[in-house]
């Protein structure tokens, strides 16, 4: 892809994003980028260019906001695996349960003096 469609593909990004150039160059900047608003509006017209890895950056900038926009059509993720309680089983390095309350009650009983 020659330079000259790489700046009009990165702005019809932008607009399929529904983003503004200032917007988009926020996302930008937060992502490391290192241009000015002027520099990306620039570059973004055909009429400035973009070190090969600010393109990177503002690439991943557009791909952000794409993600953000249109979450809502991805496949949903399952909800991560709780741990069951009262399984029977602990780690090695688990203290058992009646260690674990000595434990408590030593350290409240420190913190309360007096009592």
């Amino acid at each position: 892809m020659t330079s000259d469609e790489r700046h009009r593909q990165m702005d019809d990004v932008r607009v399929l994003a529904d983003l503004t150039t200032e917007a988009l160059w926020f996302r930008y900047v937060a992502l490391t980028g290192t241009g000015d608003l002027i520099d990306l509006d620039g570059y973004l017209h055909g009429l400035t260019s973009l070190e090969s890895g600010q393109q990177v950056v503002l690439a991943q900038a557009l791909n952000e906001a794409l993600d953000d926009g249109h979450g809502a059509r991805r496949f949903p993720m399952p909800p991560p695996a709780r741990r069951r309680v009262g399984h029977g089983r602990r780690c090695a390095h688990e203290p058992a349960p009646d260690a674990r309350r000595s434990t408590l009650l030593r350290i409240e009983a420190r913190a309360t003096p007096g009592v």
